[in-house]
């Protein structure tokens, strides 16, 4: 087992690099080279890099800006415009397979009920950040179709919070976190209605800025504030900070 963390990101990106130029000739998607990656490398076979801090504080971070940068690319349209579609798909694509695996793993499983939940929630959940890399690198957020599956992850990835927090806390907490949930994407909606009413403003006064060179730094770095005291906020309620 390698325990530096240097050697052990240049072991990562060294095999993830390698097996990505191997199944980019197979026009597989680089994301599998990655998880392909962790598995061989991780516990499931070599068990050269094993679970510790600091790699799950870089996955932390490096889960952080890829849903940043997706969330740069995005809109808020996206999710408004798709909000009817993306309930019939979290429910068809999800909320269904959720079920139907929780009763089949209720008859077979010896594990009981809860076991069998958290086992089919697990496997029926979507990755986002999975998701939002394929989205990226396809340019999928171009079309409605992107755009569709995009919303109906946001969803669903709230659903299976709501449902996962359920099972672990009381039921005061789960209405606190609920409520949390729901203020925060009324704020959001209400920031998103005083943006766009002022966005010839906004664009004019970056316009105008546009030859100092510090400015697209500045804007930049005000949105990964912003995403982090968003991130900080949500943590100190016990919310995953991805939503």
């Amino acid at each position: 087992m390698i325990t530096d963390i240097l050697t052990q990101i240049l072991v990562l990106l060294s095999v993830s690099m390698l097996l990505g130029v191997l199944l980019d000739r197979f026009r597989i998607p680089g994301v599998v080279a990655y998880i392909v990656s962790g598995i061989i490398v991780g516990v499931g076979v070599l068990r050269i890099i094993l679970p510790s801090q600091p790699i799950s504080d870089i996955e932390s971070i490096s889960l952080f800006f890829i849903i940043l940068s997706i969330g740069v690319e995005a809109n808020t349209e996206y999710i408004y415009g798709n909000l009817r579609r993306s309930i019939l798909f979290t429910i068809s694509g999800f909320v269904l397979p959720m079920v139907l695996g929780l009763a089949i793993l209720n008859l077979i499983s010896p594990f009981g009920f809860i076991a069998s939940f958290f086992v089919s929630l697990s496997v029926s959940v979507p990755s986002i950040s999975i998701i939002a890399v394929l989205l990226m690198k396809y340019d999928l957020l171009k079309v409605n179709g992107g755009r569709l599956i995009l919303s109906s992850v946001v969803l669903t990835d709230i659903v299976a919070f709501i449902m996962l927090s359920a099972t672990t806390e009381n039921i005061y907490r789960v209405l606190e976190s609920l409520g949390f949930v729901i203020l925060f994407f009324i704020l959001i909606a209400v920031f998103d209605v005083l943006i766009r009413r002022r966005t010839l403003g906004i664009m004019a006064w970056i316009e105008k800025r546009e030859e100092s060179a510090n400015i697209a730094y500045l804007l930049f770095s005000i949105v990964i504030i912003a995403g982090l005291l968003v991130s900080i906020i949500f943590e100190a309620i016990g919310i995953t900070y991805v939503l």
